[in-house]
């Protein structure tokens, strides 16, 4: 057997002292975010019918289990036995399955963004029976040969025997290899990627300066529809070229030199326990994340800040979205105050021919004196004070939302707000949120199709796909 010169207990110690915070961080962000995704899912469900957006759930509970059980072999002394074969079978199972999640979203990018293909769901069933059945298996042959035990170079629990020749064949054929080709097919679609942005983005410019010329044809393609969305599922991707990149060089230099190089395996370490953080980050970025944050946002906005100025005007610092206020149709005590006695003031001018100026003099100060009277509780205070200091105030809603019949699509292509509307989903009355599904740009046929004939594609929903991914 070929010995391996092992890391000592003391780097080991320091390892685990800067990685066991990373995996808690991590998972909490991890569970934070599948958190989110149930409210998503429960008051914004069409927000979230989206594959990706599924995957990325999966991809956050392998991150879950992932970080959980690299954090217990981070913080406790494992013995060889049952538990650490478990921790290391745990231990290729996870990441595995996260490699496989994320390569099904950017086989969704390759197959919906760069081939065009229309049918969005055709293939959803296949990404999470195949990835889940597939990382299974191949974490479960290593046990036909009892190859998990605890490692004694790594000082962890792993694949036994490190330095033997059928030890490195292993973890290549069931582990290394797959993460390796599952990066470097992630690296493909995102080079892929970048270059149909590009390509759509300079069509698109080109049909913007020409469609601009026609009346009756509103510019509804834009280069923010084409790469928004895009641009924030592709992180996902990246993520293993992140995370994954110095695993497989610490077994496979430890076997040609006989030494693990604690600078490699400290890197590894260091790239794995942000996996949960950093797909939770790119998770955050999401566009039904966003969305719903901005309703959510609105909705406390009008609830805090908009009830709070009308009730007490004298304490207002002015940050009252009066364009949603008005248009959800509740009431602002101030304005109706002011009209109110504007109102008493032309009934009292109607009814007498002479007002004494003494008597308007006192009904002002009757006036502000009511409005001086109200103060606010130190809750209400805190509350909106905390709103207008944390947050900056809401968008306008024809930029991104829409209550009762909300349209994505118009909220990405902003430049002419007054047609907007013609892309609306009329078949849904409901007034929960929803993606509307415009059609995608056909890079394809580029510019050999008239720029008519690009904007009639866009405009008919009955070809119309889900750009949303």
């Amino acid at each position: 057997m070929a010995s391996i010169t092992p890391i000592t207990k003391d780097q080991f110690t320091s390892i685990s002292n800067l990685c066991v915070p990373l995996n808690i961080i991590s998972l909490v962000s991890s569970v934070t975010s599948c958190m989110t995704f149930g409210f998503i899912r429960i008051y914004y469900p069409k927000l979230a019918d989206r594959v990706s957006f599924r995957l990325s759930f999966v991809i956050l509970f392998c991150n879950i289990g992932y970080s959980s059980h690299l954090l217990i072999t981070l913080a406790w002394n494992l013995t060889p036995g049952f538990w650490c074969k478990y921790m290391a079978w745990s231990l290729v199972f996870f990441p595995l399955s996260s490699a496989f999640f994320i390569v099904c979203i950017a086989l969704n990018l390759h197959i919906i963004f760069v081939n065009e293909y229309r049918s969005l769901y055709s293939f959803e069933q296949y990404y999470f029976i195949i990835a889940f059945s597939f990382a299974l298996l191949l974490s479960l042959l290593p046990i036909t040969d009892n190859m998990y035990d605890f490692d004694d170079s790594l000082n962890n629990c792993w694949y036994r025997d490190s330095g033997q020749k059928y030890n490195i064949i292993w973890q290549w054929v069931t582990f290394f290899g797959w993460i390796d080709a599952s990066i470097l097919y992630c690296t493909i679609v995102v080079i892929m990627v970048i270059r149909k942005l590009k390509t759509a983005t300079k069509i698109i410019d080109d049909f913007d300066s020409s469609a601009s010329q026609l009346s009756g044809y509103p510019t509804l393609i834009n280069k923010n529809v084409v790469s928004l969305v895009v641009k924030r599922v592709m992180w996902y991707p990246i993520m293993p070229l992140v995370t994954q990149f110095f695993s497989s060089f610490v077994k496979t230099y430890a076997y040609f030199n006989h030494v693990v190089s604690y600078p490699l395996l400290l890197l590894c370490f260091i790239g794995v326990s942000l996996k949960g953080l950093l797909n939770a980050l790119v998770f955050s970025q999401d566009i039904a994340v966003t969305r719903a944050f901005q309703a959510v946002k609105l909705q406390w906005w009008i609830n805090n800040v908009n009830s709070y100025e009308s009730q007490y005007p004298h304490r207002s610092h002015n940050k009252a979205f009066t364009d949603e206020f008005s248009k959800l149709g509740k009431s602002n005590d101030f304005i109706e105050l002011n009209t109110l006695n504007s109102n008493n003031f032309e009934s009292d001018i109607t009814n007498d021919d002479v007002i004494d100026d003494n008597i308007i003099i006192n009904v002002n100060n009757n006036n502000n004196n009511n409005k001086l009277v109200s103060q606010p509780s130190c809750l209400e205070w805190l509350k909106y004070v905390l709103l207008i200091k944390l947050f900056s105030p809401p968008k306008s809603s024809d930029n991104f939302f829409n209550v009762n019949n909300p349209n994505i699509f118009s909220a990405l292509v902003s430049k002419d707000n007054s047609k907007q509307n013609i892309t609306l989903d009329n078949q849904n009355n409901d007034q929960d949120i929803h993606l509307v599904h415009p059609e995608p740009v056909h890079i394809k046929d580029s510019f050999q199709n008239s720029s008519l004939d690009l904007s009639s594609n866009c405009l008919d929903p009955s070809t119309s796909s889900n750009f949303l991914l």
